[in-house]
């Protein structure tokens, strides 16, 4: 039992995970759209269910114009799904759509498309459980395709629903960074090849650097007077700094490795790791074989030798990849036994690494608009305006010289012994 969210890497939208307290539920926003993937297995019971459901949210943030619902619900509806019967969790969840006004795109697009078989013997029964449903029907060109031609090891078929989006994609962020085939330098002509083209192409940057090295000494030490300076051009290599010197050698060093060793194109996500062509020619081979299968006519011999064909296909294929799993995860253990030992700790920590989860900040606009949230708060964070204004001390007056404590019995004797004339 699980809820998985494959994210297309060449999705145009930005895609935030949202948090989600339920074993049962996966939400995220995908550009204006709030998504709540749905499981809900037959062992709970109905009340546990309309619990999940009337748990979620129909919206998290002002950046959402519609809220979808999907998943498998095992709930079944004969007049609204076409389904051959009524269970009583479809009664229970159809009604909770109706309270909220959703819509239900299975009845509007899929009407009486099952997608869940199971298949006993010669007797095959079909259901309706796999459903979309909408806050409102407001979807530009929707289209729900129910796969059955495509068998991926499960008793559902896959359902997609698809939909043009009215919002502008957010560019794809360029990769964070510039990769070069650095092993190369390794080899002692490539290194020097490197070596002798960054020393010809560096004079004049060293010149310049001589330069501004010069006349900063000077003017620290005070020999440069007016007449020196108002003879030199603004433009002269004087009026350099080491900002403009930095870029220039970032340029030139990337300059060098372009025309040596040449750029490297980041790895993007393929597939599996222990992935082959064979295996590919196995699964290619399984799902022409169910397609043949599919396709054959209901009750001749012909289908049920392709069905006998399919399940052969099905079986070399599972062997081979459980194999070929094996086989890759034994050779990847026996080079780490056999590796250095600080190649072995490297490997380990990256596998650490990737299996850890840092918090990241993530905005539904698009990673630029968290990054320039992101920016603006930690503005106002180190600009000090949240800080308490700072104490504003007194002025201390000068204190007056304290006489002697005299008392009412002390000014009586001195009047006496002194009378005023």
């Amino acid at each position: 039992m699980g809820i998985t969210l494959l994210v297309n890497p060449d999705c145009p939208f930005s895609v935030t995970h949202l948090p989600s307290t339920s074993l049962y539920s996966l939400s995220c926003q995908v550009s204006h759209f709030l998504i709540h993937c749905l499981y809900l297995p037959p062992s709970l019971s109905d009340e546990e269910c309309i619990q999940v459901l009337n748990d979620l949210p129909l919206s998290s943030n002002s950046s959402q114009t519609n809220t979808i619902f999907c998943g498998d619900f095992n709930a079944r509806h004969r007049q609204i799904l076409g389904d051959s019967l009524t269970s009583p969790r479809g009664h229970r969840v159809f009604d909770w759509a109706n309270n909220l006004g959703l819509t239900c795109w299975n009845e509007q697009l899929a009407k009486g498309v099952p997608t869940y078989y199971t298949q006993h013997g010669n007797q095959i029964k079909k259901s309706i459980i796999d459903l979309f449903f909408s806050l409102t029907d407001e979807l530009i060109n929707p289209r729900m395709e129910v796969i059955q031609n495509s068998h991926m090891g499960s008793t559902h078929f896959p359902v997609s629903l698809s939909l043009l989006c009215a919002q502008t994609p957010i560019g794809q962020p360029n990769h964070p960074r510039l990769l070069w085939k650095l092993a190369k330098l390794q080899e002692l002509p490539v290194r020097q090849l490197y070596q002798d083209l960054f020393a010809i192409k560096a004079s004049p940057l060293l010149a310049d650097l001589r330069d501004l090295v010069k006349y900063s000494i000077d003017l620290y030490k005070g020999r440069i007077d007016n007449s020196f300076t108002s003879t030199q051009d603004s433009s002269s290599s004087f009026s350099l700094d080491t900002d403009d010197l930095t870029v220039r050698l970032t340029a030139l060093i990337h300059s060098c490795l372009d025309q040596v060793v040449g750029r490297q194109k980041p790895r993007l996500s393929s597939n599996a790791w222990y992935w082959t062509d064979n295996l590919q020619s196995l699964f290619d081979a399984r799902e022409n074989a169910h397609r043949q299968w599919r396709r054959a006519t209901p009750g001749s011999i012909g289908k049920a030798l392709l069905w006998k064909e399919y399940c052969r296909m099905y079986q070399s294929f599972t062997v081979k990849l459980k194999w070929q799993r094996r086989q890759s995860w034994n050779q990847f253990c026996e080079k780490l036994s056999s590796d250095l030992l600080e190649d072995t700790v490297a490997a380990l920590s990256r596998m650490k690494k990737n299996r850890t989860r840092t918090p990241a900040f993530a905005h539904p606009q698009g990673p630029q608009v968290a990054a320039n949230v992101m920016a603006d708060h930690l503005q106002d964070i180190y600009a000090g305006d949240f800080l308490s204004p700072p104490h504003q001390r007194r002025s201390k007056t000068p204190r007056l010289p304290t006489g002697p404590n005299l008392t009412d019995s002390d000014v009586q004797y001195l009047e006496k012994k002194h009378p005023l004339v």
